[in-house]
């Protein structure tokens, strides 16, 4: 058990991608929450639904994880046939929402750079780049005239 590990919210995001490990290419299933706390990952030969259920069950025998009331996926078809089965089996309530959603997984498509943040609110708009104090946007001619002018 991990018991180290913070407990996760009840709203989780789950995809699938292609890594590179040890040379070879593999399907790095991933599930989150809505914060971004890992849940739990699982590294396959196959992208199949198979492989979907086994992280599922996997995510779900830790005590740190409750269960979750919504799973957001993006648009691959294992989930649809996976998330009923784990439900079939009794592994995950039947209450729980599956919600097949491309953009709610923002948070998992994200890829840790710097130019990136951490908040999702600064990650929305690009970095300003700010000017010093001293420009106004009016040109500096303006500014002597009238200074000029006022001292003589």
């Amino acid at each position: 058990m991990r018991c180290h590990l913070k407990p996760t919210n009840k709203s989780w995001r789950c995809d699938e991608t292609y890594v590179k490990v040890k040379g070879r290419w593999c399907y790095l299933y991933r599930a989150i929450d809505s914060v971004g706390a890992m849940i739990d990952f699982l590294l396959s030969a196959k992208q199949d639904a198979d492989a979907a259920k086994r992280l599922f069950r996997k995510a779900l025998s830790a005590a740190s994880h409750p269960k979750p009331r919504v799973i957001n996926t993006d648009l691959a078809p294992i989930y649809n046939s996976a998330i009923p089965a784990i439900k079939k089996e009794g592994i995950l309530p039947r209450r729980c929402r599956h919600r097949p959603v491309q953009y709610l997984n923002n948070i998992l498509e994200r890829r840790p750079s710097g130019d990136q943040t951490s908040n999702p609110r600064q990650a929305r708009f690009p970095r300003i780049s700010r000017r010093p104090a001293n420009h106004s946007g009016l040109s500096s001619d303006a500014h002597d005239a009238e200074g000029a002018g006022s001292a003589g």
